[in-house]
């Protein structure tokens, strides 16, 4: 679960998916650097894989059937985020590519009560 909180009151909790076995969300104190409705998703199995950019990659275009959904949460660890996904079913499971996965529609939610600068502690 995903909990937003306001000092110490719980003001939200959203199921999520987080990183595989494989690829495991970076347990730590992170910060939202930034918010994009609608992205491009940059579809690079290096990143994906070993976290590497690499020059071989394909833009995908935005919206819904987009694999990070429509809302994409920047975190200042690179290549991680909190987003949505074009799969819901997924939702509830160890198996994303280290990323913090929600429902479009709980993302878009999340998007309203956080800033960029605000913390994200995942562990």
């Amino acid at each position: 679960m995903l909990g937003v909180f306001q000092g110490e009151k719980l003001i939200a909790a959203y199921p999520v998916t987080i990183g595989s076995a494989h690829t495991a969300s970076p347990v730590g104190e992170w910060k939202v650097s930034r918010i994009t409705k609608m992205p491009t998703f940059r579809y690079d199995k290096e990143m994906l894989q070993h976290g590497r950019r690499s020059g071989n990659f394909h833009l995908l275009p935005p919206g819904p059937r987009n694999p990070v959904g429509v809302m994409w949460i920047a975190l200042n660890k690179k290549g991680i985020g909190i987003h949505g996904t074009n799969d819901p079913s997924s939702i509830g499971r160890a198996a994303s590519h280290g990323c913090i996965r929600l429902a479009n529609w709980d993302v878009v939610r999340l998007a309203t009560k956080i800033k960029p600068g605000d913390n994200v502690s995942i562990h």
